[in-house]
């Protein structure tokens, strides 16, 4: 019975505490306005329509617009030039060593001729025999083949005509009776072996004069074109041994893997490099862009140029080399490179003094340049379907 009790004893406290927490929350809980909601939705919903009925205008006018890319590069010859060999010979003399300054067409090296003047005479030959030859067949009538071929139809003729009378003779004599017929008989076989003989040397002279026809012509006069320029390349040949300065500059010792130092008695071979000749009185500058940039520049692009060899000096070029391919060994890296060169055309004699080859260059070009355009910001163009407009 005490247990019973207890039980019951819990059962209406758990009780009474929930009645007193029922009664407090209903004290401090409102009931909810479903009306004043959605008012104030409504009232928000208002506000914002009334903001979107607000459009935010601007004025755009014409404006100078430029756009540019920022390079670096190296102050560098405003040319250079390679002298190579121009055939297979050697060394015989050389009249300007490394770090001399020539002018254009000054003599740099001698080359031995050696077989050249043997060729060089053997090609006079072939030109000589070719000449004559054309020459004959274009006087083909008054050759001696042709003489010789009509002097004999001309005896034909004579000796068919003698037989003609011949038989006209005996068949005279015939008819009177004072010959045989069998005189009569030799005399026409006679006539008919002339007549083959005049055939023949006719059919001969037609062939003699066959040989100097328009085809045989045509080919005589382009073998003895083909002799001439055979002529002329062993002539520019033997011109070429001495080599000489392209244009004015500095010699410069032949760089790369394969060159080798000038030296009287060296073998040279065709297209082999001897040396370089660079034109130190106008300058350049050379440096490599992206496969991204390269598109973006064009020839006679303006350019300005400074570096911290030169501080203060601001100095104008323009594009004058872009390169077709990129540099070797580039393709491999990530952004292949093209070397491109600025020209410093309008170098002054002032800043000429403050360069020297090798400078680190910093170069800014102008690749766009639009002097009454019209910029309005990104969040006012609108795009689709591939088409653009400002809204």
């Amino acid at each position: 019975m005490t247990m019973k009790r207890l039980q019951a004893a819990r059962g209406l406290a758990v009780l009474i505490v929930l009645g007193i927490f029922l009664g407090v929350g209903t004290w401090y809980i409102k009931p909810l306005d479903i009306f004043s909601a959605t008012a104030s939705l409504e009232e928000s919903l208002d506000v914002e329509t009334d903001n979107t009925s607000d459009l935010i205008t601007m004025v755009v006018e014409p404006s100078e617009f430029r756009s540019t890319i920022a390079l670096r590069g190296n102050i560098a010859p405003g040319r250079v030039e390679r002298v190579v060999s121009p055939l297979d010979s050697h060394i015989r003399a050389i009249y300007a060593q490394p770090g001399r300054k020539v002018v254009q067409g000054e003599p740099l090296v001698d080359l031995a001729i050696g077989q050249l003047s043997v060729d060089y005479r053997a090609a006079q030959v072939e030109h000589i025999r070719a000449q004559s030859k054309l020459f004959e067949l274009e006087n083909w009538a008054n050759s001696e083949e042709m003489a010789q071929a009509q002097r004999a139809l001309r005896r034909a003729r004579i000796e068919l005509d003698s037989a003609q009378r011949e038989i006209e003779r005996t068949a005279f004599l015939l008819d009177e009776g004072i010959i045989a017929a069998a005189e009569h008989e030799e005399a026409q076989r006679q006539h008919e072996n002339r007549k083959i003989d005049f055939n023949a040397a006719q059919r001969e002279l037609d062939s003699v004069a066959a040989k100097a026809g328009d085809e045989a012509i045509r080919v005589a006069r382009l073998e003895s074109d083909s002799a001439y320029d055979r002529l002329r390349a062993q002539q520019d040949k033997l011109d070429r041994t001495t080599v000489k300065a392209p244009i004015n500059g500095t010699v410069l010792v032949a760089e790369g893997r394969t060159a080798k130092p000038l030296a009287a008695g060296r073998p040279v071979s065709q297209g082999e490099l001897l040396a370089s000749i660079a034109d130190f009185e106008n300058l350049s500058v050379v440096l490599t862009v992206n496969e991204i940039d390269v598109t973006k520049l064009a020839l006679n692009q303006p350019a300005l140029i400074t570096g911290p060899g030169f501080p203060g000096l601001r100095i104008e070029g323009a594009v004058s080399h872009i390169s077709s391919r990129a540099k070797s060994g580039s393709q491999h890296r990530s952004a292949p490179k093209f070397e491109i060169v600025i020209a410093l055309d309008k170098l002054q004699p002032t800043a000429r003094n403050q360069l020297r080859v090798g400078m680190s260059a910093y170069v800014t070009v102008l690749v766009q340049y639009r002097p009454d355009a019209l910029l309005v910001p990104l969040s006012a163009i609108a795009q689709r379907e591939g088409k653009s407009w400002i809204t």
